[in-house]
């Protein structure tokens, strides 16, 4: 029996013979990101136990996917884990301005142009 469409649901949560699409989450990504497999909670399920969640997040590593009417919605994840990533990307950022900076001193410009 198909799965009956609810109020919050839309049709593009349904394939078309009526089936319910569950939210997927595709694990080549992880398995290239060295994750392990992810942990999806439905918003409502979230709102109800969100203490325990945030507290689960603060003692491990793994992140939270957040599914809303079928449909990934949200990533949460430690605070402190957010920091290490907002560094790191920091850094890539200022060592590609470096490498872009460093390639552009070795182009020389001739005089005449600087001048016009």
């Amino acid at each position: 029996m198909p799965y009956q469409k609810g109020a919050g649901q839309q049709a593009k949560d349904f394939d078309a013979f009526g089936s319910y699409i569950k939210p997927t989450v595709d694990i080549r990504v992880y398995n290239r990101l060295d994750m392990a497999v992810p942990r999806v909670v439905t918003a409502d399920d979230l709102r109800s136990q969100l203490g325990h969640e945030l507290d689960q997040l603060r003692s491990s590593e793994e992140v939270l996917f957040v599914s809303k009417r079928g449909r990934l919605a949200a990533v949460l994840i430690d605070v402190e884990q957010y920091r290490a990533m907002v560094e790191r990307a920091e850094y890539l950022e200022d060592s590609l301005a470096a490498l872009q900076a460093r390639e552009e001193a070795n182009v020389a410009i001739p005089w005449s142009k600087v001048r016009k």
